[in-house]
Formats: C-alpha cells, structure tokens, sequence
C-alpha cells in the first residue's frame, strides 16, 4: 500500500501543472496545536488547497485516488494570521498513526461520541454458522436484500423482519471473520456491512464504528461512506453533523441539510473525505 501511495504521490507532482508559490510564507503547525485546533472547531481558509511533497497543487480528482488508499497523513500550514492555508499530503509513519489515534479519541471524548467498551450491554444476537472463506455469495444477497427494499424510497416498503435477518448475519461476519483485517474481505462487501450496520440501531453502530474507521485505514472503506455513519451518530447525540450527509424532507421531493457544525466549512469538510459539494450532492437528491 505504501509504495502503490509513492507512485501515486509522484506522478502527481510531474503530471501538476501549478506549483504553490506562497509556501514560504506557511509555518507547519505541531501535533499539539492541530489537535488543539481539531478540538475548537476551527475551520481553514475557505481557499485552502492540497499540495504534494514537493508543493504541487492537487485536484479534487487527485486528493480523491490518494484518500481511498487510506495510508497518509495531512501536515496542516498556516499564514501568519494562523488560519491553515495549505494541507500537505504525504505517506503515514508509525508515529503519525499512534497521534491520529489520539487526536480521534480526543475528538470522541469531547463531542461525546465515545464509543462503548466490552461491558457495554447489547442486545443479545443469535450465533450463526458462517463460512469466512466464502462471504461474497452471502453479502451479496444481503445487499440486494438491503438495498431492494429501498429502491422506492419509501419507508413504507422497510421489512422489519430482513432488516433485524440482515443485521444478525452481519454482527456473525463481524465476530467470526476478524472484521476488517481478514483476508475475507475487499470493497463490496465491506460496504454492504456499513450498510446493515448504518441501518442497524443505534447501539450497533456505537459497537462497530471503530472497526469502520478501521476498515477506511486499510483502503476498505471510503472516507465520505464513513462520514455518513458519523453524521448519523452525532445527530444521534444531539451534536451537529460535520459532513451533511444526513438530510431532511421540507416536502416530498425536496430535501435540506440540517444542524451543521459549520454552514462555511462544510464543502472543505466533505472535500477531505471526497464528497461532491454539498450544493450538488442535495441537488441530486432533489433530482
């Protein structure tokens, strides 16, 4: 994975045409301070830009294909009002994942969405015999079941009884099959697992939400899938969603974002996952 994010990364900077010319002008802030400004909510410049290694501009296209590899880091530039101008993308170290660790707990803890440890109460799921060496067929069908009674977009065509089959299938992948790290699983399915699990009830997406950020590590799970979940979860806490993934019917064919953490940053918020602009991605939903 890291030398497939080098090529990337290089032939990025020979094929980028524009080259940032106030770097000079940046200073890149600490660990301590990023964390710091993650954890008061305070947005970047609205022009900000990503840039290479070597300060190569990068376009949504570009940042799109690295972020779904999932192994980098973003080292965060600011002006000298200490409003982050530029994010550099480069390959992860060892040290940058123990400090995104610790940089998400803190984030958790303090928006409240700390997720449930081992004794934490849940609902008592039934075992079922599942066969990790050969999950495709299974997930398939749970995803034609999943997504089948939602094709209509209409509540009323939810069967309770597939929706609670699907889930009990789901937790046994998760429990038996080492969830995301076996060999058993690749994109498809493990978006057909965030699916059920998104669909599930609160308390399961509480239980598994760390294995999905997890999965979008190691290149399974895209950042904007994963955003959904966790605007799901923070309206779910009374907090405001981040990304505005989550709508709301104003009347039947229209729909709004609602709650946001941040009307003027959410377009950065969900460029960084690799969402469409909020604009668009409603308009579609309108459409």
């Amino acid at each position: 994975m890291k030398y497939y994010l080098s090529i990337i990364l290089l032939s990025f900077s020979l094929l980028s045409c524009m080259s940032y010319k106030n770097k000079n002008d940046l200073r890149k802030l600490s660990f301590k301070e990023s964390l710091q400004r993650n954890l008061n909510n305070i947005p970047p410049a609205a022009d900000v830009v990503f840039v290479s290694s070597s300060w190569d501009t990068l376009s949504f296209e570009q940042w799109d294909s690295i972020q779904s590899l999932g192994n980098y880091t973003l080292d965060e530039y600011v002006n000298k009002e200490q409003i982050v101008k530029a994010f550099l993308v480069r390959k992860s170290k060892k040290r940058d994942k123990r400090r995104t660790k610790k940089l998400i707990k803190a984030i958790e803890e303090q928006s409240g969405i700390a997720m449930q440890n081992e004794s934490s109460s849940k609902t008592e799921i039934p075992s079922i015999n599942i066969n990790c060496n050969d999950l495709d067929v299974l997930l398939d069908e749970i995803y034609l079941r999943d997504q089948g009674m939602r094709m209509q977009n209409d509540v009323h065509n939810i069967n309770d009884s597939i929706e609670q089959l699907n889930q009990h299938y789901i937790i046994n992948v998760i429990e038996k099959c080492n969830f995301p790290e076996g060999n058993y699983f690749n994109k498809q399915n493990v978006l057909t697992i965030l699916l059920v699990i998104q669909h599930g009830s609160k308390e399961q997406r509480a239980t598994y939400f760390e294995k999905f950020k997890q999965a979008k590590e190691i290149g399974l799970l895209s950042g904007g899938n994963l955003a959904t979940m966790e605007d799901r979860m923070l309206l779910e806490n009374n907090l405001p969603q981040k990304y505005g993934t989550q709508l709301r019917a104003v009347f039947p064919g229209k729909y709004e974002a609602f709650n946001l953490l941040s009307k003027d940053s959410v377009d950065f918020y969900r460029k960084s996952v690799g969402l469409e602009p909020l604009e668009v991605y409603i308009k579609n939903f309108n459409n």
